[in-house]
């Protein structure tokens, strides 16, 4: 359907929805926009130059309307710069809620459920007062109200690599900030529990490690999240179950590898949805889509002098691997990793 979709008509909002609104009555091709996720959207800003503006510039407006109630005083703008600038990320179910919801309509997507809160990832910052902090308490007045060692809310374990989680209030609106040991900001969020969350948004783009199931709201279960040796295979403890549960909750149907969907076939080791696959963050099977600014040489973050345009502002390139039982029954148990390689030189 996409190939054939062409910039044409226009909604009440000015935007050009292209020829399924000729085809359609206006109210059904507006359902039609806002059920399309924001892989559905990337696909289609690829289709022309004019659709691609289409699309940015509704990125853009439902960037916006999600993040400005958190920031209300210095913007959405002065926000994202400060993210792109410290590398750090969104990540949870706002990153979730955001490509699920995101529409050239303006429309939430039908979804039913919204983010409780707002989930910063943030790299080591060395004991360093953190700056998303800082300006998060003097800007935008927030209070800081608990500070562990160990993640809040979510109820499962993270890596080791989360050093600390510090938790911000302004009346109704809560933002936690995950201080990693590490320095990047985002290989813990490769051990979430399951796909559908293995997103972040940082200030220069958005980014999905599994978009083709995202897409089809599935997800494939993280065994990073195992922790019952005892049991073979390892099953989640039950504060983890609980996690899955309130994502299919949410019309999500998560299971173990893409043999589990009747009449679904993929090679195992191969396909970039099968977890036993070696994987990028750079690879054919991710989605980054790079938002579009005002000014190419403003909020692009620089390391050693060179403009990284990349998913994840890093000297290093993330490698990962979910691993557990075999798809096929052809292949043995693999464990999961994850790994950092450097980029090679052009």
């Amino acid at each position: 359907m996409v190939e054939k979709i062409r910039c044409g008509d226009s909604l009440q909002d000015g935007t050009s929805q292209g020829r399924i609104s000729q085809i359609l009555p206006l109210e059904m091709a507006a359902k039609v926009w806002s059920e399309l996720t924001i892989v559905d959207l990337v696909v289609y800003g690829g289709t022309s130059k004019a659709n691609y503006m289409t699309v940015q510039a509704s990125i853009k407006t439902s960037l916006d309307r999600l993040l400005l109630p958190f920031v209300r005083s210095g913007g959405v703008c002065q926000f994202m710069g400060l993210l792109s600038m410290e590398r750090a990320v969104i990540s949870g179910s706002m990153a979730l809620f955001f490509m699920l919801s995101c529409s050239l309509t303006g429309a939430q997507g039908g979804q039913g459920w919204g983010p409780a809160d707002m989930d910063i990832y943030e790299p080591n910052d060395e004991d360093k007062h953190s700056k998303i902090i800082g300006y998060l308490i003097a800007e935008e007045g927030y209070k800081e109200v608990e500070c562990k060692v160990s993640p809040l809310g979510e109820g499962y374990n993270l890596h080791s690599q989360i050093k600390k989680v510090t938790r911000l209030r302004r009346g109704r609106y809560v933002v936690d900030v995950m201080n990693m040991s590490s320095p990047d900001a985002i290989a813990a969020i490769m051990r979430f529990h399951s796909t559908p969350v293995i997103n972040w948004i940082s200030g220069d783009g958005l980014f999905c490690a599994y978009p083709q199931l995202l897409s089809k709201k599935r997800g494939l279960i993280n065994p990073m999240g195992f922790t019952l040796p005892k049991f073979s295979p390892k099953l989640p403890p039950a504060n983890v179950r609980a996690c899955l549960k309130k994502y299919y909750d949410r019309g999500f149907d998560i299971r173990r590898n893409p043999s589990c969907w009747p009449g679904e076939k993929h090679v195992c080791t191969s396909s970039t949805n099968c977890p036993h696959t070696i994987r990028s963050m750079v690879d054919q099977g991710t989605m980054y889509y790079r938002f579009k600014k005002p000014d190419e040489s403003v909020g692009i973050h620089m390391i050693e002098g060179v403009d990284y345009k990349g998913p994840y502002c890093s000297r290093y390139i993330l490698y990962w691997s979910l691993g557990g039982p075999s798809c096929d029954q052809k292949h043995r148990v693999s464990r999961p990793f994850i790994m950092h390689r450097e980029e090679a030189d052009d």
